[in-house]
């Protein structure tokens, strides 16, 4: 039988994004391991653009532009197409808006596909009552549900748990990323790679440089990503007049960004839980960094628990707490050698072709059940 994989997703590159990129690695594993792939998402026409990325399976994209309920319908018409076309294929759902959207398939269209969720962060966990409600309903026309980390097992309605299977976010490689490395300012040098954002929680690390900067003078931190909201670190950092121990580089190619990790001391990621529920839910670029032999400083109240392995690859900290935070960053710079030899064997465990083998066999698990049924 040939074996059919559908990836329903609200993000697919080009373009930046860790839903996305998720995505994209899965999709790419799949097909080295012999499925056939299907790809539906949604067009980002100011990253479409980029004509570098060349795929070797269907990519169906629909039109994010005008009447939002047109686009939806879209998506749905196209996912039905897909399912008539493939013979008994497994569909995965990745976004809140591709959760919505099943529900809503199956109560047009019946069963007719075996799902799987995939439960990254404010997708499954969002703080508008009918968004939960649709997007549990969603979740109940799952065989499972795989959650990136345990932290976002731990957030999916209880009682849906039956179906729940942790499966790490995968790291892999960028191509691009090469062996140069480009010294940054800092005696040490702290770095966080994500837009710009509350939930990222670049404002937690210049909240704590004043306390750092009492036993490291010369530290300087460093955000690499979209900076539209540049104001949340830059505005902090004024009022606490450490302007000069900061510098926003904004988005950067896959080489300069490998060359500016690998010249870096210290990775950091302090995210926060925000209003509207959104949670990081693993922290790819953690592992970017640990690959290149960068250590890292997160938020142990989230997926990045599962990112770092506690005074091993980094610390796990309370990203509130200065003390804790500038505690850790002494650690590590103490135990330098450790803990950079540490963080690059870390990252060696979440290759890709390795996470996609527990994909598979939750593939195949849910096959032989629907071909039990079925004598």
């Amino acid at each position: 039988m040939k074996k059919s994989v559908i990836i329903f997703a609200s993000e697919f590159p080009p373009g930046p994004g860790g839903l996305g990129n998720h995505a994209y690695c899965l999709a790419n594993q799949l097909h080295i391991n012999g499925y056939s792939i299907s790809i539906i998402s949604v067009a980002r026409e100011e990253f479409d653009r980029d004509t570098s990325f060349c795929f070797e399976y269907e990519v169906v994209k629909i039109d994010n532009r005008g009447f939002k309920l047109l686009k939806y319908v879209k998506l749905v018409r196209a996912l039905h197409r897909q399912v008539q076309c493939d013979e008994q294929p497994i569909l995965i759902a990745s976004g809140m808006l591709m959760l919505i959207l099943l529900g809503i398939y199956s109560t047009l269209f019946g069963k007719q596909v075996k799902a799987v969720a995939i439960g990254h962060g404010i997708d499954i966990n969002a703080s508008n009552p009918l968004y939960g409600k649709l997007v549990d309903f969603g979740l109940q026309q799952c065989e499972k549900i795989i959650a990136v980390s345990h932290y976002t097992a731990q957030r999916i309605n209880s009682k849906f748990q039956n179906k729940v299977i942790v499966i790490n976010n995968g790291f892999e490689k960028k191509e691009n990323f090469n062996t140069k490395i480009t010294k940054v300012k800092g005696t040490p040098s702290l770095i966080t790679v994500g837009s710009i954002s509350e939930r990222k929680g670049q404002q937690n690390v210049v909240k704590a440089l004043p306390t750092i900067l009492k036993k490291y003078p010369d530290a300087h931190y460093h955000s690499i990503g979209i900076s539209n909201r540049a104001y949340l670190i830059t505005e902090t950092a004024k009022a606490l007049n450490i302007e000069s121990h900061i510098s926003i580089h904004g988005p950067v190619d896959d080489a300069q960004l490998s060359a500016t990790l690998a010249g870096s001391d210290i990775f950091t990621m302090l995210s926060n839980h925000t209003s509207e529920g959104d949670f990081e839910g693993f922290g790819i670029a953690i592992l970017e960094a640990n690959h290149l032999g960068i250590p890292a400083i997160g938020s142990r109240n989230s997926g990045i628990a599962d990112a770092i392995e506690n005074q091993f690859s980094g610390i796990l900290v309370d990203e509130h707490n200065m003390e804790e935070i500038s505690f850790a960053v002494q650690t590590i710079m103490n135990n330098y050698k450790t803990f950079s030899v540490n963080a690059r064997l870390h990252a060696a465990r979440f290759s890709w072709s390795t996470i996609v083998k527990e994909y598979i066999k939750v593939f195949d698990e849910i096959m032989l059940d629907k071909c039990v049924i079925t004598k």
